[in-house]
């Protein structure tokens, strides 16, 4: 498991953070332990670390995208 308090990063820094975690994933993809492997499946001999790392992605997008949505709705609110 792989914890991340999104409040102590801006959101360009999670960006920056999934793109990251996504770079350590190809690393593993690439690795002999996933050798045959292309993404994430139970084959792959470094599925555990495989999954955090997917789980991890998709938990700092939404909170992304969460912010620039709100960050529109504030925009659009003020300029009314």
């Amino acid at each position: 498991m792989i914890t991340i308090s999104t409040r102590d990063y801006t959101t360009e820094q999670l960006k920056y953070l999934t793109e990251g975690l996504s770079y350590a994933a190809n690393k593993i993809f690439d690795s002999q332990e996933c050798e045959e492997q292309a993404d994430c499946t139970m084959g792959c001999k470094a599925y555990a670390i495989c999954h955090d790392l997917e789980s991890t992605r998709q938990y700092i997008w939404k909170k992304i995208w969460e912010r620039e949505a709100l960050e529109l709705h504030r925009d659009t609110q003020e300029s009314k």
